[in-house]
C-alpha cells in the first residue's frame, strides 16, 4: 500500500495509518486509510516521511524479519513507471537507519 501511496498517489504518507483490513468477498482485501493529515504531495523526501512514521513501519535493518518482508512487498508493488526508484527509496532508508544506529 504504501509503495502505491508513493508512485501512484502521488503523496508522501506521512503520518498515514491504516484501519481494519478486511476481504471484499472476492478474495481481496480493503484497507481503510483512517489518518491521513499530514499526507501531502511527494515532493518532500518519501525518506524523511517514512522514517517519521517510524512507529507504523518496520526498521529498515536486513536482520529483521518483518523489514524484509516489507522490503519484498513495497518493490513488488511498485509500479512499471516507477523502476529504480522504488530502489533508490529502500536503499536511502536504510543507509538512514545504518546511520541512526551507529548513534
Amino acid at each position: 500500500m504504501l509503495a502505491r501511496l508513493h508512485f501512484q498517489g502521488p503523496v508522501d504518507a506521512r503520518d498515514i495509518e491504516f484501519g481494519p483490513v478486511q476481504g471484499d468477498g472476492y478474495g481481496d482485501l480493503v484497507f481503510y486509510i483512517i489518518d491521513f493529515n499530514q499526507v501531502s504531495p511527494s515532493t518532500e523526501p518519501l525518506m524523511d516521511a517514512f522514517l517519521a512514521n517510524d512507529a507504523y513501519h518496520p526498521r529498515p535493518r536486513h536482520d529483521d524479519r518483518l523489514y524484509s518482508e516489507f522490503k519484498s512487498a513495497y518493490l513488488a508493488a511498485c509500479p512499471d513507471e516507477a523502476e529504480g526508484l522504488d530502489q533508490v527509496f529502500i536503499q536511502a532508508i536504510e543507509r538512514k537507519q545504518v546511520k541512526k544506529d551507529e548513534i
